[in-house]
């Protein structure tokens, strides 16, 4: 199944921090004693929950958690590289709430578990741990011995409590760089003390931390105190990551407050970033309210820069699910030209996915080079998206040369999806234009993977020259 153009998808960052690392900087389980090494994987996790573990002796609402972890192990040990199983994130939530040390040691022997899911848990508890008891759980944390591992769980413990010592730890552990982990405690930190972030972040030095940290340092000053956060952006002297930061903060505002957000733009320098920003406040304006986005684009937008064309185009594209009359009419402000017939092939693209009767209707209206370009998007466009329903449109149109293109854009998907009933339609078409359209049919069923049938309808042609260029010898 083919998505739509505009589906997003968003990630959280304390989500990406803790499972990046399971797959880009963690290639060995932390050390085991030789008699560890030597026990079936089983046995250990059951002897740990028996009991066996440091403070695991409890009982209670953690023995059922201790239990129920067993349960569970054993089946995702079938399926180790899926997505996080649901019961066990249920799980280490409810344990590492109850008795965050213990849900900590009892995750740390199941060495059964996908580095994906044994990543996951673990921090999952240790960022618990960390708030009840920081000096216990940064104990706990630096004895691990894989060291990517630790610095994970390093900043897990202290990520609340005492982020500068999380960095600081960081930096005397030296390499591998972790800029994941720096973005993670800049999330944080952002949103729960963004003053005292700010001076963190001046403590960094490394420019490929600093530029990690800044992206997400600036997002979470925007949630919270978005003059404070433009403030703090114009005044870092990296131009880079001053232009990043101010990027950032603007699109994290324009979901909220376009309006707001749409100040910013004016303390970029002219260039690509300040072009995407300015279509990121459009984008997020079209969707809250479309008439105060318009009215903000024809005030604010000239010829320089990210001028009006660009800024119409934008808004038209963003404003096609939700008030396509109006996104056409923005369109057709655009001054006829080369730049307009590109931007026109581009918004029958997002026509396309919505409503693509309607965007070829409006395609037709055009003229020229713009018409012809504008057809042959929608064609490709819907043919892909929905063969069959193009084909049954195409078999409806006009005998008229000025659809030829169209028609043979589609019937090359269509074929793909129902030959029978491609094939039939294109063979029923007389002239010319009838016996390209059937050669393309018949050729792109060759192509399609079933030579043979292609081969048994070719030898059925009465034409001899359609036969000719359609030989059944292609059936190998």
């Amino acid at each position: 199944m083919i998505l739509p153009r505009r589906a997003f998808r968003a990630t959280g960052i304390f989500a990406t921090g803790l499972l990046c690392g399971a797959t880009a900087a963690w290639l060995s389980r932390p050390h085991m004693s030789p008699k560890e090494e030597t026990e079936p994987g089983s046995r250990r996790v059951v002897s740990f929950l028996e009991g066996t573990g440091g403070d695991g002796g409890r009982v209670g609402s953690v023995g059922a958690s201790r239990e129920e972890f067993a349960r569970i192990l054993e089946e995702i040990r079938r399926y180790p590289f899926g997505e996080i199983d649901p019961r066990l994130y249920e799980l280490s939530r409810r344990w590492s709430a109850e008795s965050p040390a213990d849900a900590f040691r009892g995750f740390l022997d199941a060495r059964e578990l996908s580095d994906r899911h044994y990543f996951f848990v673990l921090n999952r508890a240790m960022a618990a741990w960390g708030k009840v008891d920081p000096e216990a759980a940064l104990a706990a944390a630096e004895a691990v011995g894989d060291k990517s591992l630790r610095q994970e769980l390093v900043v897990s413990a202290l990520l609340e409590s005492n982020p500068e010592d999380a960095i600081k730890r960081l930096e005397a552990m030296g390499a591998p760089l972790r800029p994941d982990l720096y973005a993670r405690i800049f999330s944080d930190w952002g949103a729960r003390d963004g003053a005292a972030a700010q001076m963190g972040f001046a403590t960094l030095e490394n420019s490929k931390l600093r530029s990690e940290a800044a992206l997400v340092l600036a997002a979470a000053l925007a949630e919270n105190d978005l003059a404070g956060a433009l403030q703090w952006a114009g005044s870092l002297e990296n131009g880079g990551e001053r232009t990043e930061a101010l990027v950032r903060i603007i699109q994290t505002a324009a979901g909220e407050d376009p309006a707001a957000a749409a100040e910013g733009l004016h303390m970029l320098e002219e260039g690509p970033r300040k072009d995407f920003a300015y279509r990121s406040v459009i984008e997020a304006w079209a969707r809250r309210d479309p008439q105060a986005a318009l009215a903000w684009v024809r005030d604010e937008t000239t010829e320089e820069g990210f001028g009006r064309e660009a800024a119409l185009s934008t808004l038209a594209y963003s404003l096609v699910t939700v008030d396509s009359g109006l996104a056409a009419s923005l369109m057709e402000e655009i001054p006829a030209g080369p730049g307009r017939v590109m931007l026109a092939a581009r918004f029958a693209e997002e026509w396309t996915d919505f409503d693509p009767r309607a965007a070829f209707d409006w395609g037709e209206g055009l003229q020229g080079e713009e018409r012809d370009r504008v057809l042959a998007r929608v064609a490709s466009y819907w043919s892909m998206r929905d063969p069959t329903a193009a084909g049954d449109f195409v078999t409806n149109l006009p005998d008229d040369p000025a659809y030829q293109s169209f028609r043979l854009d589609v019937v090359r998907r269509w074929v793909e999806a129902d030959p029978q009933q491609a094939i039939a339609w294109a063979a029923s078409l007389e002239g010319p234009e009838g016996r390209s359209i059937h050669q393309a049919a018949a050729s792109s069923w060759t192509k399609g993977g079933d030579p043979k049938g292609a081969a048994q309808h070719v030898e059925g042609i009465e034409d001899p020259a359609l036969r000719y260029r359609n030989p059944p010898a292609s059936a190998g």
